[in-house]
């Protein structure tokens, strides 16, 4: 199986790797492969709820035992993100 979860930047996805370390490496031994992506370009926030639902469909249909994670963060605050 694998987890793929896009966050908003490279500081994202090093953090995240760096917190969950220990995680990953557990359930890598498992069979479970964790990867962490950096949005697809253009406003990062909106990607992230934009373009990575798209993203999301094309891999699991190829895939159907893959999970993907759309994980905006919450800085800064009350930002909007519109949709067009």
């Amino acid at each position: 199986m694998k987890v793929m979860i896009y966050v908003e930047g490279p500081s994202d996805k090093a953090a995240m790797e760096a917190l969950l370390m220990s995680l990953i490496e557990l359930k890598r031994k498992q069979g479970i492969t964790i990867e962490f992506f950096d949005a697809p370009s253009g406003d990062k926030k909106a990607s992230v709820l934009t373009k990575v639902p798209i993203k999301a469909v094309n891999m699991i249909m190829n895939d159907p035992s893959a999970m993907v994670i759309a994980l905006p963060d919450l800085y800064p605050r009350n930002m909007g993100v519109y949709f067009m």
